[in-house]
Parts: C-alpha cells; sequence; structure tokens
C-alpha cells in the first residue's frame, strides 16, 4: 500500500520506479514531514534523566519556555470557567470579583514561591496547570454544592407545603368535630 501511495508523488520528483528507489524516496519524505511533540515537565528528576539518556533531546530540539501567565490572562481564564457553570446569582459582578479573585491569588502564590525560592533555597512549582485545576475544582465544588442546596430547598418545600396541608386538613376536621358534638349532644338531651 505504501509503495503504490508512492508511486505518483515519486514519478512527479522525477525518481525511478525500483524498489530501493521508492523507498529512500519514501524515507526522505519522513524525514521532511514527521515532527513529534515530546511534552515532559522540567518539574523534578525525570527531565534530567531522560537529558542524560538521550542527548538528543537536548542537542536536536526546539524547547518552547512557556512564561507565567499575565493576572488579567489569569482573570479571563477563570470568568470563561465560571460563565461555564451557569453560577446563579442576583449580583451581576459576583462572576468578575470571584474570577479576580483567583487571578490574584495565583499570582500571590508565584510572588511567594519566588521569595521561597531566594531564602529558603525551595522550589515550588507553581504552573497553569495548578491553576487551571483550582479553578475546575471550584466550579465542581460548587455544582455540587448547589445540586445539595437545591435539594434541601426542595425537601424543605415540599415538608413545608405538607405541613400547611395538615394544617387545612387538621382545620376543616376540628369544624367537623364541632359540628358532630353538637349533633351527638342535642341527641343526648
Amino acid at each position: 500500500a505504501i509503495r503504490g501511495n508512492m508511486e505518483k508523488p515519486a514519478k512527479a520528483a522525477g525518481v525511478s520506479f525500483n524498489p530501493e528507489a521508492l523507498f529512500n524516496f519514501f524515507i526522505s519524505k519522513v524525514r521532511e514531514n514527521l515532527h513529534v511533540a515530546f511534552c515532559i515537565s522540567p518539574i523534578g528528576d525525570s527531565f534530567r534523566g531522560y537529558c542524560r539518556m538521550y542527548p538528543a533531546i537536548v542537542s536536536g530540539t526546539t524547547f518552547d519556555w512557556f512564561l507565567p501567565w499575565p493576572e488579567e490572562a489569569l482573570t479571563e481564564v477563570a470568568m470563561k470557567f465560571l460563565n461555564g457553570a451557569e453560577l446563579t446569582t442576583e449580583d451581576p459582578n459576583l462572576i468578575a470579583n470571584i474570577a479576580s479573585v483567583f487571578g490574584n491569588s495565583h499570582t500571590a502564590v508565584i510572588h511567594q514561591s519566588t521569595k521561597m525560592q531566594i531564602e529558603q533555597k525551595r522550589h515550588n512549582y507553581v504552573t497553569p496547570t495548578n491553576y487551571l485545576e483550582l479553578v475546575k475544582g471550584y466550579v465542581s465544588t460548587l455544582k455540587e454544592k448547589q445540586d445539595t442546596i437545591g435539594s434541601n430547598a426542595f425537601k424543605l418545600r415540599n415538608g413545608l407545603h405538607k405541613l400547611d396541608d395538615a394544617a387545612q386538613q387538621v382545620e376543616s376536621m376540628t369544624i367537623d368535630l364541632e359540628q358532630k358534638q353538637d349533633i351527638v349532644a342535642r341527641k343526648q338531651k
């Protein structure tokens, strides 16, 4: 199947149709077009170990170091997650304020981690993944609590409705009882 698929591009490139020439043409196309994305975290000893075992990781690759997110970007990401959470509120600024707290707290943790690294020579890695997990955790806890409170509110409303029904039934039964007591009292005389 590979050979059949390679014949047309090989003919366009002027390569002969013998098996060895087609194979070499195929290998050259793979080398031109194959890109591998190898994503690992530089945190811990794993990265250092990979670099020692496979020196080509360092010598033949491109590193993309991601810089910390600005506080505005953190707030916007939190806004997106919170808007997707369908937060029920009467205050239109509540979601923006909560998102701002997330952005401020993550930035403060980054500053304190830098301070800790300088003063105590200890690394505390704060990554965007930590931030996303924080926001997602808040949203899932919020939904869980909203469901619990909604369920409890429904049970309370249902219980109050049943108490009202019972009070009305007792009231009507009391009126019936008084009428029947009058009838019994008249018949006993």
